[in-house]
């Protein structure tokens, strides 16, 4: 009989060889103090020294796991009194969380995300607001033409347009992104406390590291582009994409215009976001950078996780991948290639990180494709 979530997280910790563990975690945790460190010099070398803000992130993800945690316990113990029938169920609960918690092994393996994570995720939003001083905007005319050369002249918004374009259509698209964020931090607390998988729940974790510091910070100074809501703004040329924002526009009153009823959030987050960039704030979630899509190579990375676990979630979060792929277009977002470049590199660093974790140590543990949880 499979043990419910709540008690997989709070009972299921498996023994991996513990020298096995600590070099993966040391791995993922000396990553993100190399990440924050190189961020910090870039800082002080461009003179940008109060944009580096580490912590900024901390406290989203240390609530997160707060409410995590109440629910999880509340969970098995409505589990233990009424399922089953544990004459002490409030006992019962401490003595699980004392062996299968609160013990050095578990502990250490959970801990070490919460600790690390929201430094790694500080820096970079420090980072990205420096992008256009270290290399000004300069790509978005060359992946306007290399979109329009890959399908065959039409520009993809018109693509997805023609198929999704009604207001419920494109709002439901709006939703489905905006939710991207929780969709994240979801898959973030999962991977930190669900350790009965270790090869798999440290191959996301580097994997995620990985896809900021390469797709989110080199990549995006290399190829440092705006995206098509800016076009206009950042090139000076006509804007082919006005046509675009103008639909989104008329599509936003339709359904009650910015900031107010059901409009399109992606229309008043692309002018804070502009705002900010022409301010030079150092605010949280601050910074403008298309290529490549952070936004899809998360969406690609959980993607791959979820078909480790089953193919039902395999399915469900490709089809998410897809719908964030798509939005990034519809919305104006991004080119089409930044997302086409970010799920090749994620497949890429995947690929890598598997390798770079069997290395570290062979885990027996690891679960084949499609099989249960």
């Amino acid at each position: 009989m499979r043990a419910t979530t709540a008690s997989a997280i709070i009972e299921a910790a498996p023994a991996p060889p513990l020298a096995d563990e600590l070099r993966r975690h040391l791995l993922l945790a000396g990553l993100i103090a190399f990440y924050a460190a190189a961020v910090f010099v870039l800082a002080l070398m461009t003179g940008e020294s109060d944009r580096f803000r580490p912590f900024s992130y901390a406290y989203m993800l240390n609530l997160a796991a707060l409410i995590f945690a109440c629910v999880a316990i509340g969970a098995r113990t409505v589990e233990l009194a009424l399922v089953d029938k544990e004459p002490r169920p409030t006992q019962r609960l401490w003595r699980d969380i004392r062996l299968h918690v609160l013990a050095p092994r578990p502990l250490m393996m959970r801990a070490t995300p919460f600790i690390v994570l929201p430094v790694l995720i500080g820096s970079y939003s420090s980072f990205k607001t420096m992008i256009p001083a270290l290399h000004p905007f300069s790509l978005d005319l060359s992946l306007y033409r290399l979109d329009q050369w890959l399908h065959f002249g039409v520009d993809p918004w018109r693509l997805t347009h023609a198929l999704f374009g009604g207001a419920w259509a494109t709002q439901a698209i709006n939703l489905g992104y905006n939710a991207w964020f929780g969709v994240m931090w979801v898959a973030i607390l999962f991977h930190a406390v669900k350790i009965d998988r270790p090869h798999a729940r440290m191959r996301f974790l580097v994997s995620f590291v990985l896809l900021w510091m390469i797709l989110g910070s080199l990549a995006a100074v290399a190829l440092s582009s705006a995206g098509p809501c800016y076009f206009g703004r950042v090139t000076g040329l006509a804007d082919p994409y006005a046509p675009l924002m103008a639909r989104l526009d008329a599509i936003d009153t339709a359904l009650g215009g910015k900031g107010g009823g059901l409009g399109l959030l992606a229309l008043l987050t692309q002018d804070m976001l502009w705002q900010a960039h022409v301010d030079g704030a150092a605010q949280v979630g601050a910074g403008i950078s298309a290529m490549p899509s952070l936004h899809v190579a998360v969406a690609t990375l959980i993607a791959l996780t979820a078909w480790q676990h089953s193919r039902a979630w395999g399915w469900a979060m490709s089809a998410y991948a897809a719908l964030i792929l798509v939005g990034s277009v519809h919305l104006g977002w991004h080119y089409a290639v930044d997302g086409y470049a970010a799920i090749a590199a994620t497949l890429a660093i995947w690929w890598l990180t598997g390798r770079l974790l069997a290395w570290l140590g062979p885990d027996s543990r690891a679960r084949t494709l499609g099989s249960g949880p």
